[in-house]
């Protein structure tokens, strides 16, 4: 009998009103038995069904997250890799726009410096003396310090062109230029060509004593080069005249006076019998007009002898 008709044969007997205390236990006990090992077999294989699904969950899991791992490293270096990339390309870049700015600034400084260098003697030229002159006259009038500008010109030079030629003349203003390079040295010493056979010499913190000596010594170092000059009214060899203006600066000092009062010493020089130079030490009386004679006891004549 199964385990159903006896299940159904109590229900019919309680039913009828009969006395259950007749049916025998031992047969349901049995099936309890029965229906207890098959619940136990179910339970572990619900068990087993569960700890196989775990297992190949946790391998899907596992294999999943090392995909994911695979995938994240990948990625990182990817970035790395991308990362150093640009790096390198920046730095690249950024060596050769140093590189650049720096052969940029070589060509520029010498640009800078051809612009204002005269390209016969290599001297300042008229442009680095029109910067220079208005830096340095401010300057010494800020400190009320003395100032000096030495106008200069080679004595009879068209005629020494109309002798020797031009490439000699050429020769003889690179000579000059020498001259003033090797006699002025110091930082506050400027020298210039300003055209031609002119020169312009300015001198900061140097007084009216210490400038006419440096006067005196330009005429007597080009002299002693003795280049042949036969044409010259002053000597056989190429001179020099220098108009030279010291004074102690201050706000009232007209920059175009003390240029103006330069090449008046410059001609009194050369009206002096050139091959010598001639100093003023007050400007005083010329800061009204830029063409005026000086008082004879505010300017002294050196001769070069």
């Amino acid at each position: 009998m199964g385990i159903n008709n006896y299940f159904v044969k109590i229900m019919k007997a309680g039913i009828a009103g009969k006395d259950l205390k007749n049916i025998s236990t031992v047969t349901l006990e049995k099936y309890t038995t029965r229906i207890n090992t098959v619940i136990q077999k179910l339970v572990n294989y619900e068990v087993e069904i569960a700890k196989h699904e775990r297992k190949m969950f946790l391998q899907k899991y596992n294999k999943l997250l090392n995909e994911v791992f695979t995938v994240l490293v990948l990625i990182v270096l990817g970035v790395l890799f991308i990362s150093f990339y640009v790096f390198k390309s920046i730095q690249n870049d950024h060596t050769k726009l140093e590189s650049t700015t720096r052969k940029l600034k070589r060509a520029n400084k010498k640009l800078e410096s051809v612009s204002y260098t005269d390209a016969l003697t290599s001297l300042h030229n008229r442009r680095y003396f029109n910067f220079i002159y208005d830096r340095e006259l401010k300057r010494a009038k800020r400190t009320h310090s003395y100032i000096t500008f030495m106008m200069l010109d080679v004595d009879y030079f068209k005629q020494y062109n109309d002798a020797y030629g031009h490439i000699e003349g050429d020769a003889a203003l690179k000579s000059v230029a020498k001259v003033l390079k090797d006699t002025l040295k110091r930082p506050g010493d400027f020298v210039f060509r300003l055209g031609g056979e002119e020169f312009g010499v300015l001198l900061a913190g140097t007084d009216a004593k210490n400038s006419a000596n440096l006067a005196q010594n330009i005429c007597d170092t080009i002299r002693s080069k003795e280049i042949n000059h036969s044409n010259s009214k002053a000597n056989k060899f190429l001179t020099i005249s220098i108009g030279l203006v010291c004074c102690i600066a201050d706000d009232a000092l007209n920059e175009e006076v003390f240029i103006s009062r330069a090449d008046t010493m410059l001609y009194k020089a050369k009206e002096g019998g050139r091959d010598r130079y001639a100093i003023s030490t007050d400007i005083s009386e010329a800061k009204t007009t830029l063409i005026q004679e000086l008082d004879e006891n505010k300017t002294s004549v050196y001769l070069s002898a």
